[in-house]
């Protein structure tokens, strides 16, 4: 047995490379140095790790060659005495070569190569030099004559004869010559052979053993050839027990001892240098070189991989004897040796870690190359905790910057196997891959496109060859854009791989919020974009047409949206508008389905002139056929005899007349006759238009928007046209005045024709008035989102602001107007970039600035500033306070208190409307707080917190804090955080009638002001709805509380739409005081009633009747009023399951499409009555009691679907035993699947067994489950799907053993890797061995697997022998009759070998042994090193020779 090699030595000079060796030691090439060689033909053969190209076959050069077989690392020669020279016989002759194809590339590359190591192609290889001989063994002096004659004649020695001393030079070999005395031939010589001395007279073998034992091989029937053939066969076994390795391993890891710096630095740089053996750096190891140090070391000094491998296994073996040496054995040692490996693993990890922070940095390439060699070297010995460092590297990964993320995608790669063999790991890896890759994408920059690419390949290649780990249902949807195209074939990997995820993801994402019907889907599009400043139109109506794919249907949800009493703002008319003119734009049969939703009888919720107004839009964007309208209601006979005007005719009042062709009009005319309610209202519109002319009194104006109000659709079309062509002519002649732009504006808000609203807008800004400008701008910022929906707000701000450019050029600032556009661009602060004039925006605060200081200098004139003139007197006229301000004389605290105490008694003294125009208080506020803004503050918050505490009729009181909140003098949010902090009910509730109310507390307010105020009141609902919504039912706790308000209906009818949450959260949580649940009540029947008021009697708040009045767009008002009644009836004691789960169970199976958002706000202990209900129900049809031909699929799917959305409501932790019941559901179908492949008659099995994996998703895959509770039924779950998975019935089922694997694998998840592991080794002693469970179960195969210590029962000492020879006598005795009777012997037959065969087993001492005991064998990967030691001793080797039998060598 070879234990060691030894390569050829160089040249002269030249230092040969230091020993290798292997695993067992170097003892045999120890010995070898000692002795002579045994002469032997493989001696002959070159070394294959010498390069070249040639091999040489002669003798003569192999001769040579063995030479170098004997040279030791310090380059002296090992030779025998008794060599003899037979180099001058081999000059002459020519050598044998042979063309070889291997290339082995030239060792010690920028250094000087030994000569043979030279490559000479066509020559042969250069012969290593002749070693030294003694002087004894000089050049032979035989005759030239001889040698050539030996030459000639062929006559060589052979190459394995023995070498003698001289002169014979080598043993038995004489040329025959014919004179050689051993050729004479004697009597002598033929009887006895030929000696070189003859025998002495005593010797024994003077006479042959011929006649000894020639009888008994000659006999017939003998035993004697079996005897010899027994001695010789004792003699070999004999041998080879004396020649076996029996020492006991003397094998230490080399030691280690403390030095100086010094010598450690000088210690290394030998280690790193290749002349140096390493078998002389393994006599003592320094001590101080560990962790990540050690690498340190090895990187600097560039020491060569193995021999790093060498120094880091000798230091961690010292280290991991130090345990065992403590006396620690068993589990203890074993953790103490594994938190050893984790800490050196984490040491690997800090080291490849500051390599990669080095980059950058001179020979930065170089040192990572070497780092991640060492560290890949480390992995590859099994040296690093596996799970640890794979971990690592994938959260490194997953924490790379984008200028690092090469680096760690190179690790991932060189990892990628192993990585990718672990589900859990591999779904980490691809969810870090994800997450770089979107945040590439985001970027959007083309710098980073080649690592876009390699992340791309890198998702591609999972998807091919690991698409188990890209089945991430807890970020699918947050990664799904990456992974599913637009365009997935069916079979295509990325459609596997998206409907795999949604399969895992749908029983988790089916909560009451996400389990919506497509019209609830539509509905919530449109909400959010009906607040949208920016609404893309063409994107949303795809958006639309997506969900709602049939024209009919999306039609009719649009014109529902915009006209139901459920939502609020005009703004929803010109949306919807807008989506149906691109849609008729597509080519689809929008007027068909306009008309057949005109037909239909629709609800009491559907406001008729809301639907008018939007198909006027329709008309005006000619997106609708009035042709084709007219046409229709003269066929369909809606005309004929209708008293009064329907859905369907009073749209014919409603067409604009100017947007009719003239053949249109007329036919318009005549049918408008048939209808008896028409009336011809056109001297209201010139009564209405002459009181705007007269400029008339605040009165006059009141009546005539009372007026205005109850005209028809065709007569406010007639007044709008009139409006604005009044206004366009009063701007041309340039004398339109505020008060006349502030009319026609009241007058176009009333008739609710935002078109011609804009239109009037457009043309006023031209008039150059800073005040009509400010209104415009107050205008605009109210009804923004309807400008917004006609896409007119942006190009409507962007004018705006253009001629406040050109208007503060040429006049002086004006504080108002630039308090309006403020305010109005204060929701464009993150949007500039869409307008054109953001130069301007920016300027609009520092303009503000200058205003303020102007104003503080006019007031605090240092003219006179003195008190002693001023007299203030008692300040109860308007002319003293003006006065007051006009003095040019600065205020002390005192006389502040004074003047703002008299007005806020004279904002209370506003009786009527009348003094409306003559109403100073924003004006004396704000020349009040440019005296003292600070004093000012203190006294303006003072007066807000009395007035809200105030519980009797604010109306009066709340004045003077809208002239505040108008005058910009107070922020409107700033009032909302005082109402906040008083926390009562008296509080809460005037501040909704200060957001709510309008004309009762602008009384005292000028028109500019008090429209102010309302564009202020509108953005502060929406701006602070999650803090008004607890405020308002804080509110309700007061009896005073408004709750017929219609200005607090709108508002609610608003939030529960857009705050649905927020404020089922405030309803559920709110005291039930009896104020609050009467309050509470009218403001739901109200909200639930529709806008007529005979049917609010109707109403009732019993559960059958607001789920019967719920659908899509009434769900959120409903929901709201089933949470009141739930809390009424929790107040009251009463069991609400009994009235609300059989409604609600009801409308499921009457095809409810609202059902999960009804539950959602049924109370808990219905929620929970309707979860059990429906938990039972999916248990009994998994089961398989009454046979699986009962399980009805829709049923199930059903009641699936109710138990998901149930089991999200209910909130449900409690999930034991539900796992248990799945667990024995799962049992009871493995034990009835039969064995063969299922077919047609077995799906319900495979439909029971789809019900329970979806079971298993729910509870036990449920990333919010209780991780740390008890595991054992959730581990046996997942042992059972393990069975399933490998179920020879279910392999022809591809889909469901995905299906299983996938819950397998999430089911994984959701456990710790200690009880993977566990079961892991349980399937292993099993014997089950499946790929799909390695992945699941990160079960590894263990190379050392294979690796067993094998013993058998030890024999019966002594008795072998024994018995042996009494069978062996036995055997002689009957040969020795059978020959003297002349009959066969016992040996001769089957028996008689039967019989020596026994005997030479016991003569061996065996005994017959019982069953061998296997135990698996673990290597000590830290003590597998070559040259551990400095002296070789019989058996030094880290594995014992002994395991393996091994002979000595000799």
């Amino acid at each position: 047995m070879d234990h060691g090699h030894r390569p050829l030595g160089g040249g002269t000079g030249q230092r040969p490379l230091p020993p290798q060796r292997a695993v067992s030691g170097s003892h045999a090439l120890q010995q070898g140095l000692k002795r002579p060689a045994v002469p032997s033909r493989l001696n002959n053969v070159r070394s294959v790790s010498q390069p070249g190209f040639y091999v040489d076959l002669t003798s003569d050069a192999a001769t040579r060659q063995n030479a170098a077989a004997f040279t030791n690392n310090g380059g002296s020669l090992y030779t025998s005495p008794n060599v003899i020279d037979l180099s001058d016989d081999d000059q002459a002759r020519p050598a044998k070569r042979a063309r070889t194809d291997a290339h082995v590339p030239p060792p010690g590359e920028g250094g000087v190569q030994d000569p043979a190591h030279r490559r000479r192609p066509g020559s042969p290889l250069p012969p290593p030099p002749v070693p030294r001989l003694p002087a004894c063994m000089g050049r032979s002096r035989r005759p030239a004559v001889d040698r050539l004659a030996r030459r000639a004649n062929g006559l060589e020695p052979p190459l394995c004869a023995t070498r003698l001393p001289l002169p014979k030079q080598v043993a038995d070999f004489a040329p025959w010559n014919g004179q050689h005395p051993e050729d004479v031939m004697t009597d002598g010589v033929v009887k006895g052979g030929y000696y070189d001395k003859p025998p002495g007279p005593n010797s024994t073998e003077t006479n042959s053993a011929k006649p000894t034992i020639w009888p008994n091989l000659s006999a017939k029937n003998n035993m004697g050839l079996q005897t010899l053939s027994y001695l010789f066969t004792s003699v070999l076994e004999k041998r080879q027990a004396l020649g076996k390795c029996t020492a006991p391993s003397t094998f230490k890891p080399p030691p280690r001892v403390t030095v100086t710096d010094t010598k450690r630095e000088a210690w290394l740089r030998d280690l790193a240098n290749p002349e140096v053996p390493l078998r002389k750096q393994s006599r003592t190891i320094p001590h101080g070189i560990r962790g990540k140090l050690l690498m340190e070391q090895c990187l600097g000094k560039n020491i060569a991989m193995p021999r790093a491998v060498w120094l880091a296994k000798c230091v961690g073996a010292n280290e991991l004897r130090a345990f065992r040496r403590k006396g620690v054995s068993g589990t203890a040692a074993a953790a103490g040796e594994s938190k050893w490996v984790r800490e050196w693993t984490v040491q690997v990890e800090f080291f490849l870690e500051s390599v990669i922070a080095m980059c950058g940095q001179p020979e930065w390439q170089s040192k990572m190359d070497y780092a991640v060699k060492l560290a890949t070297a480390f992995y590859a010995e099994r040296l690093l905790e596996r799970d640890h460092y794979l971990d690592w590297i994938v959260s490194s990964y997953a924490q790379a910057t984008t200028e690092r993320l090469p680096i760690w995608i190179i690790l991932v790669q060189l990892y990628w196997k192993e990585i990718t063999s672990f589900g859990r790991r591999g779904r980490r890896l691809a969810e870090a891959t994800l997450e770089n890759l979107q945040q590439l994408t985001r970027l959007d920059s083309r710098v980073h496109d080649s690592l876009k690419a390699r992340l791309q390949k890198l998702v591609m290649i999972m998807a091919v060859t690991n698409r188990g780990c890209l089945i991430i249902p807890r970020s699918w949807q947050k990664y799904q854009h990456l992974l599913t195209p637009k365009t997935a074939a069916p079979g295509t990997p990325a459609q596997n791989i998206t409907k795999r995820n949604r399969r895992l993801l749908a029983p988790l994402m089916k909560t009451p919020q996400n389990t919506r019907c497509p019209l609830l889907t539509l509905y919530g599009i449109l909400d959010a974009h009906a607040h949208a400043l920016h609404v893309d139109v063409g994107r949303l109506a795809t958006a639309c047409q997506a969900i709602i794919p049939e024209v009919d249907k999306l039609i009719a949800a649009l014109l529902t949206w915009s006209s139901s009493v459920y939502r609020t703002g005009i703004n929803r008319a010109y949306l919807a508008a807008k989506v149906i003119a691109v849609l008729a734009s597509k080519g689809l049969d929008t007027d068909g389905a306009i008309l057949s939703f005109l037909g239909i009888p629709q609800s009491v919720s559907i406001v008729a002139a809301d639907v008018h107004r939007v198909l006027t839009e329709l008309v005006r964007e000619n997106g609708f056929s009035c042709g084709r309208y007219l046409q229709w209601l003269i066929t369909s006979g809606a005309v004929s005899g209708s008293a009064s005007p329907d859905l369907a005719t009073g749209l014919l009042i409603a067409l604009p007349a100017s947007a009719l062709p003239a053949h249109l009009q007329n036919t318009r005319k005549s049918l408008l006759h048939r209808i008896s309610e028409v009336k011809d209202e056109g001297s209201v519109v010139s009564d209405i238009l002459g009181v705007g002319i007269d400029d008339s009194d605040t009165a006059s104006r009141v009546r005539v928007m009372q007026q205005t109000e109850s005209l028809g659709a065709a007569a406010k079309q007639e007044l709008a046209d009139a409006l604005t062509a009044q206004v366009e002519y009063l701007v041309k002649e340039s004398i339109l005045t505020h008060r006349w732009f502030c009319f026609a504006r009241d007058v176009l808000e009333i008739i609710l024709d935002m078109r011609a609203l804009r239109h009037l807008l457009q043309m006023s800004m031209t008039s150059g008035d800073p005040g009509i400008l400010a209104s415009i701008s107050d205008t605009i910022d109210y009804h923004r989102k309807s400008f917004a929906a006609m896409g007119y707000l942006m190009p409507m701000v962007d004018d705006l602001l253009e001629h406040y450019r050109v208007l503060r050029s040429q006049q002086a600032l004006d504080r108002a107007l630039i308090i309006s556009l403020i305010t109005l661009t204060k929701p464009w602060a993150d949007k500039m970039h869409l307008l054109q004039s953001q130069q301007i925006l920016g300027a609009l605060p520092n303009d503000l600035l200058i205003c303020e200081q102007q104003t503080s200098m006019a007031v605090c004139s240092p003219a006179s500033d003195s008190l002693v003139s001023m007299q203030a007197g008692s300040l109860d006229s308007d002319q003293e306070i003006d006065a007051v301000f006009a003095s040019g004389n600065t205020m002390d605290e005192q006389l502040m208190q004074r003047v703002f105490a008299r007005i806020a008694q004279r904002a209370g003294k506003f009786e009527s409307e009348q003094d409306h125009a003559a109403s100073k208080l924003c004006a004396w506020l704000t020349q009040l707080r440019a005296v003292d803004a600070s004093n000012f503050d203190l006294l303006a918050t003072n007066h807000v917190q009395a007035c809200l505490r105030s519980s009797g009729d604010a109306a009066s009181s709340l004045t003077l804090i809208s002239a505040l909140v108008a005058s910009g003098c107070m922020e409107l949010e700033t009032i909302i955080g005082l109402a906040q902090n008083m926390k009562t009910p008296a509080s809460a509730c005037t501040m909704v009638r200060l957001l709510t109310a309008t004309a009762s507390i602008c009384v005292g307010l000028g028109e500019h002001e008090a429209y102010r105020f309302r564009v202020i009141q509108q953005r502060a609902c929406q701006t602070s709805a999650d803090a008004l919504v607890p405020l308002l039912v804080t509110a309700m706790d007061d009896n005073k509380f408004p709750a017929s308000d219609p200005g607090i209906i709108t508002l609610l009818l608003e939030y529960t739409v857009s705050r649905y949450q927020v404020c089922l959260r405030a309803l559920t949580s709110a005291r039930p005081s009896p104020a609050f649940l009467s309050n509470c009540t009218k403001l739901v029947t109200k909200m639930l009633s529709p806008s007529c008021d005979e049917y609010v009697s109707v109403v009732g708040l019993d559960a059958k009747t607001i789920i019967g009045l719920a659908d899509a767009i009434s769900v959120a008002q409903c929901t709201m009023a089933l949470a009141l009644l739930a809390k009424k009836e929790a107040l009251r004691g009463l069991p609400n399951e009994s009235t609300l789960q059989p409604a609600i169970l009801d409308a499921i199976v009457h095809g409810s499409e609202i059902w999960p958002q009804l539950l959602e706000s049924a109370g808990q202990d219905t929620v929970r009555s309707i979860y059990q209900w429906a938990k039972d129900q999916v248990l009994v049809c998994a089961s398989l009691e009454t046979g699986p031909a009962s399980i009805d699929e829709a049923k199930a799917s059903r009641n699936l679907d109710i138990l998901c959305v149930a089991h999200h409501a209910a909130k449900d932790n409690s999930k034991s035993q539900i796992v248990s019941s799945i667990l024995d559901r799962l049992k009871e179908l493995l034990e009835r699947l039969p064995k063969e492949p299922l077919g047609v008659e077995h799906k319900q099995y495979l439909m029971a067994l789809r019900i329970l994996l979806h079971l298993c998703i729910l509870y036990a895959c449920d990333p919010t489950s209780d991780r740390e509770g008890p595991r054992t039924s959730r581990e046996s779950l997942l042992a059972t799907l393990c069975i399933f998975l490998g179920h020879p019935g279910l392999q022809c089922h591809q889909e469901i053993l995905e299906y299983i694997h996938d819950v397998a694998s999430a089911l994984s998840d959701a456990l710790p890797a200690e009880s993977l592991t566990a079961l892991g080794h349980a399937m292993l002693r099993n014997g089950v061995r499946d790929p799909r469970l390695a992945f699941i179960l990160g079960m590894i195969n263990n190379p050392d697997a294979w690796l067993a210590l094998v013993s058998y029962p030890q024999p019966q000492p002594g008795g072998g022998s024994a018995q042996a020879k009494a069978l062996l006598q036995r055997a002689a005795q009957q040969q020795q009759q059978a020959q003297a009777a002349g009959r066969p012997g016992p040996m001769s037959g089957a028996g008689g070998s039967a019989v020596l065969q026994r005997a030479m087993s016991l003569r061996a001492g065996q005994q017959p042994q019982g069953e061998p005991k296997v135990v698996p064998y673990t290597l000590r990967r830290w003590e597998m090193m070559s040259d551990a030691t400095p002296s070789m001793g019989d058996n030094d080797t880290s594995l014992s020779l002994g395991l393996f039998g091994a002979r000595k060598v000799y």
